[in-house]
């Protein structure tokens, strides 16, 4: 009974998936068309800078989570309203500092002369304004994901998608070009069903709706001792990849900002269905490792490795059909790519995937020391091996997903090390 409910939360998430990526393919399609590829890719451009602040939750939310799961193990009801109400408290007066922070520095770059496009800074002020409250919002879906219903993510992504594309139907038709209107959709479409799949959630678990007066400063110790670990990981993480489209601008030019973020819509449908399977595994190796249960956790484990297996080689095999893919999908906006810089984006998702499947085992068992290490160094070396690969040796956008590829190899093969240390301990505890 068990595996079929899995099962079925599996197979409803990739059904999600697949109608979010088909619908973010429309869209992405009517946005170029609608901004042009230029202006498109300061669309992306704007959005890697504003999602930054997305990584200043210190961490809270996966702090959250792991205190959570530990929670809902004990089956411990008043524990996890708790959790939930503390958690919210915490996230809403942080990104109230966040706002007010990014407001002052705003006004000095003005004053300074260093902010001079109103527009773009009028759009960046509003996505920020909703990025701000889906963060806090935003707690729910570790929420999903703990009481086991992580295909309400893939749903709210989904939602978000359906939004936005009727959005963007109604501007290409009743308004010209404009930044801050693609703001106020994007923004818009965020909150709001972040906001109806909560309302959702808590009329079938009433038990943990959030109340301030529940706050436990105590807790928020302990979650920020946890979480702090996970910031600085997000952090080094946010330097590695979403760095990458600041990087693409800053040392080629908008176009290519777009062609990066086009190619990675397209190869990332692999990384989606990864992340759908991955997902789940986080509070549940948390449960495992609390009740000592450590063969399920090893067996667990090592079928999602399997599973990352074949959806690396999904992704190469990918390549082969990328052109045709691009010219039914962009039509008469298909950009010239050649084939190499197609190899070094797939590459980059593989990494990307291996990385993952390791990540969650060590974040949900609370093993971070290696995964620390590992990105510190991919964290440092990323932007000047992006410099070298692009500048001196020519590369262009391969380059900067190579530079990606091999500072998140670095994890990716100290993580598998550390994955067959653990296994033995683990196997070892098992027998005593």
């Amino acid at each position: 009974m068990i595996s079929f409910k899995i099962n079925t939360k599996i197979f409803e998430a990739i059904t999600y998936k697949i109608f979010a990526v088909l619908i973010s393919f429309f869209s992405v399609r009517i946005s170029v068309s609608y901004l042009g590829l230029d202006q498109y890719g300061n669309w992306i451009y704007l959005l890697a800078l504003i999602n930054f602040a997305i990584f200043f939750d210190l961490g809270l939310s996966n702090g959250i989570k792991n205190e959570l799961a530990k929670s809902v193990e004990d089956k411990d009801l008043p524990m996890q309203r708790i959790i939930i109400s503390t958690g919210v408290v915490v996230l809403a007066a942080l990104c109230g500092l966040i706002f007010t922070l990014a407001l002052l520095g705003s006004y000095v770059a003005v004053l300074l002369g260093y902010l001079t496009d109103d527009t773009f800074a009028l759009a960046g002020l509003i996505v920020l304004v909703f990025v701000l409250v889906n963060l806090v919002l935003s707690i729910s879906l570790s929420v999903f994901n703990t009481f086991g219903h992580a295909q309400l993510i893939v749903l709210y992504q989904m939602t978000v998608q359906v939004l936005a594309l009727c959005g963007l139907v109604v501007l290409f038709n009743f308004t010209s070009p404009s930044l801050v209107y693609m703001a106020i959709v994007y923004g818009g479409s965020l909150v709001a069903a972040n906001f109806l799949l909560i309302i959702f959630f808590l009329y079938r678990y009433p038990h943990i709706i959030p109340n301030y007066k529940l706050f436990d400063f105590s807790l928020v110790k302990k979650i920020i001792s946890l979480g702090g670990k996970f910031f600085y990981l997000q952090l080094a993480i946010f330097v590695i990849l979403i760095s990458d489209k600041i990087i693409v601008g800053a040392l080629l030019n908008s176009a290519s900002v777009a062609l990066y973020e086009l190619m990675f819509k397209y190869y990332g449908i692999m990384l989606m269905i990864h992340t759908i399977l991955n997902t789940p595994l986080w509070p549940k190796y948390t449960a495992y490792l609390r009740s000592k249960k450590y063969i399920e956790l090893i067996k667990k484990f090592e079928v999602m490795l399997g599973l990352t297996g074949i959806l690396v080689f999904g992704t190469m095999i990918s390549t082969l059909f990328a052109d045709y893919a691009f010219g039914v999908w962009l039509s008469e906006n298909k950009p010239e790519i050649s084939f190499s810089t197609h190899i070094s984006m797939a590459v980059m998702v593989c990494c990307l995937m291996w990385f993952s499947t390791l990540a969650y085992l060590s974040n949900g068992t609370e093993t971070l020391r290696v995964q620390t290490v590992a990105v510190t160094i991919g964290a440092l070396i990323n932007i000047p091996l992006s410099y070298l690969l692009v500048v001196k040796f020519g590369l262009g956008l391969p380059g900067i997903a190579y530079a990606t590829s091999i500072s998140l190899f670095i994890y990716c093969a100290a993580g598998s090390l550390e994955f067959v240390l653990l296994r033995r301990r683990w196997l070892a505890e098992s027998r005593n």
